[in-house]
């Protein structure tokens, strides 16, 4: 019920919160259309392809052995996955922290004029 996001009893700024969900969305999509695309071009279950993408999109490490077994667009697809899963959230946050240089603003000169 309140206007602000309080968190440990700090306010966290809207522009926090807009920017981590963004960065969210953009992951959620990016593991729907690799899973999808896994999902067409591959003869895997449904279950096994994702556990390897949600697990290439978040760089854990863990696998169920079907990567060995997917094709040279699978593995192309699931090594795309886990270099965004690696630099993608950050390339993301860097790239949505960025304002546009009219938000800075300066500090007032007082000058003696006459």
């Amino acid at each position: 019920g309140r206007a602000r996001v309080v968190m440990l009893g700090r306010t966290v700024a809207l522009e926090t919160i807009y920017r981590s969900a963004a960065i969210a969305v953009l992951a959620l999509l990016l593991t729907f259309f690799g899973g999808m695309a896994l999902l067409v071009s591959q003869q895997a279950r449904f279950d096994v392809v994702l556990f390897e993408t949600v697990s290439a999109i978040g760089t854990v490490g863990l696998s169920l052995g079907a990567t060995a077994q997917l094709d040279a667009f699978g593995k192309i697809a699931i090594g795309a996955l886990m270099l965004f899963g690696r630099v993608g959230p950050l390339s993301a946050a860097l790239l949505l922290s960025r304002g546009s240089g009219g938000s800075i603003q300066r500090p007032e000169a007082r000058m003696m004029v006459g």
